[in-house]
């Protein structure tokens, strides 16, 4: 082999390096700019700040209420699953529960009018750790999507592993 055809190949192979790396990237950052509904216009919005988040901690204060929609997450051990107190949907809505970092730990699917329910993790929670549990509106499909399920603008609540 020669010199030319050596330097093509470790190009090559550069380039794949980049493009793999770039790529496991991007779908990492995918759970951050999940489209958000804002559910008084029904319309999506890129602002994913969760304003109108409620804090619960474990004192069962509801959540935001928008369009009906509302839920209310108490005191938690830590574990692989949360317990959802309560919880209005007036739609199929996926609820999942979120770490500090942004990272969806699991979700579970409810029909509208569900009260209350439990949501299986696939990574458990830690003592002592923040977690936010908000409202996915279902694409029709009924399976999770971060990037084709729209964020429920507004309605979320937090609670801290015990």
């Amino acid at each position: 082999m020669d010199m030319k055809n050596s330097t093509n190949i470790a190009i090559v192979g550069g380039v794949l390096v980049v493009l793999i790396l770039g790529g496991w990237w991007l779908m990492q950052q995918s759970g951050a700019d999940s489209p958000v509904v804002n559910i008084s216009t029904g319309a999506a919005d890129t602002d994913s700040s969760g304003s109108g988040t409620g804090t619960s901690g474990g004192t069962a204060v509801p959540s935001a209420q928008a369009s009906g929609e509302m839920i209310v997450v108490g005191a938690q051990a830590a574990g692989v699953s949360v317990q959802i107190e309560s919880m209005h949907l007036t739609r199929e809505t996926w609820v999942a529960v979120r770490d500090g970092k942004g990272w969806t730990l699991g979700a579970g699917r409810f029909a509208a009018g569900t009260t209350a329910g439990t949501v299986e993790l696939l990574r458990g929670t830690e003592k002592g750790q923040s977690y936010t549990v908000v409202l996915y509106a279902d694409n029709g499909n009924r399976a999770f999507e971060l990037t084709g399920d729209a964020m429920i603008e507004g309605v979320a609540d937090t609670f801290v592993a015990q």
